[in-house]
C-alpha cells in the first residue's frame, strides 16, 4: 500500500498549515515504515494479514528446514517423483506376490491331485 503524502505546493504563505501537513506526512511515513516487513529479518518481523501476491511469483526460496517452511517446485517435484516411483515399485511387488501365490496354489493343487491318485490306487 502506498503511503499517502499530501502536497505542499498549495500551502505557500501559510506556515501553520504547512507545518501540520509536513507533520502529517512524517506521521504517514512513520506508519508506513512500521507497517512494513523488515528485509533484514530484524524483529518484530511478522505478518498481521494475508499477503496477496497478485499472481506474482516468489523466487529463490531456500531449502525447507522446519515443518512450517515454504518449499519450492523442485522439492515438490522430487517428492512426487519419489512417491510415484514407490507406488510403481509397490504395484510391481503386489503383482509379483499375486503371481507367486497363483503359482504356489497351482503346485499345491498338483500335489493334492497326485496324492489323491496315489491313495485312490
Amino acid at each position: 500500500m502506498k503511503t499517502p503524502i499530501k502536497r505542499l505546493d498549495s500551502l505557500s504563505h501559510n506556515d501553520t498549515a504547512a507545518t501540520k501537513t509536513i507533520n502529517d506526512n512524517f506521521a504517514a511515513l512513520q506508519q508506513g515504515i512500521e507497517d512494513s516487513l523488515s528485509r533484514t529479518g530484524k524483529t518484530p518481523n511478522f505478518m498481521d494479514a494475508p499477503l496477496d501476491m497478485n499472481t506474482r511469483r516468489i523466487i529463490n526460496v531456500g531449502e525447507a528446514v522446519n515443518d512450517g517452511d515454504v518449499v519450492n517446485k523442485k522439492y515438490v517435484d522430487d517428492k512426487v517423483g519419489n512417491i510415484k516411483a514407490l507406488e510403481t515399485a509397490l504395484q510391481q511387488e503386489i503383482q509379483d506376490r499375486k503371481d507367486a501365490d497363483e503359482s504356489l496354489s497351482d503346485r499345491i493343487n498338483t500335489i493334492k491331485s497326485a496324492t489323491f491318485r496315489v491313495w485312490s490306487d
